[in-house]
C-alpha cells in the first residue's frame, strides 16, 4: 500500500512539474513567435548576441525530457 501511495505521490509531482515548466515556456514561446512574425513583416527586430548560447540550452533541455526531435 505505501508503494502504491509513493507512486501516486510521485505521478502527482510529475504532473505538476509538467504543469510549472508548461507555465513557464508558453509565455516564451509566445514571446518567440512574436518576434518571428515582426521580423518576417519586415520590422527590426533586435536578438541579443546570446541567442545561440539559449537556442543550445534549449535543445538540452529537450533532450532532458525525451524530445525525439532535440537530436
Amino acid at each position: 500500500m505505501a508503494a502504491h501511495l509513493l507512486g501516486v505521490e510521485a505521478r502527482v509531482q510529475a504532473s505538476a512539474d509538467a504543469r510549472e515548466l508548461a507555465a513557464q515556456v508558453r509565455p516564451l514561446a509566445i514571446n518567440v513567435n512574436d518576434l518571428d512574425h515582426r521580423a518576417r513583416a519586415g520590422e527590426a527586430v533586435a536578438l541579443s548576441s546570446e541567442v545561440p548560447e539559449l537556442i543550445e540550452l534549449l535543445r538540452e533541455v529537450r533532450a532532458l525530457l525525451g524530445d525525439r526531435t532535440a537530436a
